[in-house]
């Protein structure tokens, strides 16, 4: 199971189907199969039981999208789900390529149906936070829960993480903007920071935006996990395809985001890959023209010239202005400590 901290060691990347698998196994198979290959180490989708989840109305309404695989959006919505006999062999497909299953449940009985899967953690979407009878239903049925944040304000996410603590549940907080897709200036990465030091609790980022160079930067900032969508064709219709990454973006986003959390740290010493350059690239103490005996140390006969190999280092020149040489030095001499008194 893959485990996540709030100073983990690697961000975790969980690759977002959502829908785009059309309501087709094998797409949604072929998915698990591709992207566990390119770093992935969560596939996800979503459930929704339709005629449980909307409105007689709303499920008899007429539905004209370019999206649309139905007339009506109950019939488009019942195209986009899989089946219970589906998500199982999705479950296992995952477990053979090393990779989780999880999934986002927009009603309770698909709570239920995820439950019945066995899934070691669900997703709270935005769309849930303050919904907090919904929430304590999951709380009691899951013991590592994601919850996203998108379109809430701090007290509804206060309220739901105190519902789901109470119920003793790990929480990853998933700081999001629920715009479709995300403009830079919208997305607010400082975010990340602020809810691991208020809520104590692995932060990481579901990202909306149409490219990648928003989640590399979430890494920097501190993301223990990267959520994004991603389609094996960006010519396939489905709402989430703007918005979702092909293979070699996901695979390139995956590499940087590694890249840049290796690049972070905090310099406090000297790396020993450094030591043969800065012994060449410093300077240290030399004369820069012939000096006497008992001749007193100037700015117009000492200074510091590469590389930093003398005894003396550049910074210890101040020390030696205004001392007199015990010996008669010749130009470009590297100065000694018995070369002065």
């Amino acid at each position: 199971m893959v485990n996540i901290k709030k100073n983990q060691i690697k961000p975790i990347f969980i690759a977002e189907v959502g829908q785009n698998h059309q309501g087709s196994l094998k797409k949604a198979l072929e998915y698990v199969r591709v992207f566990s290959k390119l770093g992935a180490h969560i596939i996800k989708f979503q459930n929704r039981n339709n005629k449980y989840l909307f409105s007689t109305e709303a499920f008899k309404k007429d539905y004209f999208s370019v999206n649309s695989f139905a007339k009506t959006y109950g019939k488009h919505r019942e195209k986009l789900e899989l089946s219970y006999k589906d998500l199982k062999k999705i479950k296992f497909e995952c477990k053979k390529n090393g990779v989780e299953f999880m999934s986002t449940p927009f009603d309770e009985p698909s709570v239920e149906l995820l439950k019945k899967l066995k899934l070691n953690f669900v997703k709270i979407s935005s769309f849930e936070i303050g919904n907090l009878p919904f929430i304590n239903l999951i709380g009691k049925k899951f013991k590592t829960v994601f919850i996203s944040t998108g379109g809430a304000n701090i007290d509804q996410i206060k309220q739901s993480i105190k519902i789901l603590r109470k119920n003793k549940v790990k929480i990853i907080l998933m700081h999001c903007v629920s715009i479709y897709p995300t403009p830079a200036k919208k997305t607010m990465l400082d975010t990340i920071a602020f809810y691991k030091d208020k809520f104590g609790c692995p932060v990481g980022f579901s990202d909306h935006s149409s490219d990648i160079s928003l989640a590399i930067g979430s890494v920097a900032l501190g993301a223990n996990v990267i959520e994004k969508h991603f389609t094996v064709s960006d010519k396939w219709p489905g709402p989430d395809i703007p918005i979702s990454l092909t293979p070699k973006k996901f695979k390139l986003m995956v590499e940087s985001c590694k890249e840049v959390f290796d690049a972070k740290g905090i310099r406090k010493n000297v790396l020993k890959e450094e030591i043969p350059v800065t012994k060449f690239a410093f300077a240290s103490v030399v004369t820069i023209k012939d000096i006497s005996i008992r001749e007193k140390f100037t700015e117009k006969n000492l200074w510091v010239k590469r590389p930093g190999t003398g005894k003396i280092p550049a910074k210890e020149i101040f020390k030696i202005f205004g001392k007199r040489s015990t010996k008669n030095l010749k130009k470009d001499k590297f100065l000694g400590y018995l070369d002065f008194k």
